[in-house]
């Protein structure tokens, strides 16, 4: 299965939302395996001749590799002072939100180019989905704001359960038809370390 994935990844049309989909799979299915004591690699090797390895074998390369560590992981960019936003890798929009209110995080989806929305349109919030994180269904709860669709967790479970896939595999989202929306893993603490700074704001 992780060869299949790694396979249509690597083989696949940046052009087609599927080949994301199966890189996310691919990277979610590895970190499972690494979670067991084995790795693709070596990390120095090119991709062609990795190949499963015991991670001990590996480990000497894995730490030269997380020294210098930067602020906030370039997949995210600041939106305000209290929101970061990343774009899907599949996809133009719905972008994903991080914002920080009233000392918690909250993640939810902005979408600029939804039909829902009619241009200028402002709607009050309204329950939604549920639709698919992860391979699991979560309620949301939506609005329009002057033509974006805005789209969060409707229940405090489901609002933990997106902050810890962010924390550990990404998201995988399935909100309408067609193929998911997929926001790869990032150093998501990065982004939190960053917005829980303007908490001292004077």
């Amino acid at each position: 299965m992780a060869e299949t994935e790694n396979s249509n990844c690597r083989g696949g049309s940046g052009d087609n939302p599927n080949t994301a989909v199966s890189c996310f799979e691919r990277d979610r299915i590895f970190r499972k395996i690494k979670e067991s004591g084995w790795c693709w690699g070596p990390n120095s090797a090119p991709g062609y001749q990795k190949k499963w390895i015991t991670c001990k074998s590996d480990d000497a390369v894995t730490r030269s590799a997380d020294i210098g560590m930067v602020n906030v992981d370039h997949s995210w960019r600041k939106f305000t002072s209290t929101t970061y936003v990343m774009d899907p890798a599949n996809f133009s929009s719905p972008v994903l939100s991080a914002t920080l209110r009233e000392g918690v995080i909250h993640i939810n989806f902005i979408d600029t180019k939804s039909k829902l929305c009619g241009k200028g349109e402002t709607s009050a919030l309204s329950e939604t989905g549920p639709y698919k994180i992860n391979d699991t269904y979560v309620r949301f709860q939506s609005m329009c704001l002057n033509g974006t669709r805005l789209t969060g967790p409707l229940t405090s479970g489901g609002k933990a359960f997106m902050l810890e896939a962010l924390d550990s595999d990404g998201i995988k989202a399935e909100l309408e038809s067609g193929p998911p929306v997929i926001f790869y893993k990032t150093d998501f603490e990065s982004v939190k370390r960053e917005l829980r700074k303007t908490e001292s704001a004077l």
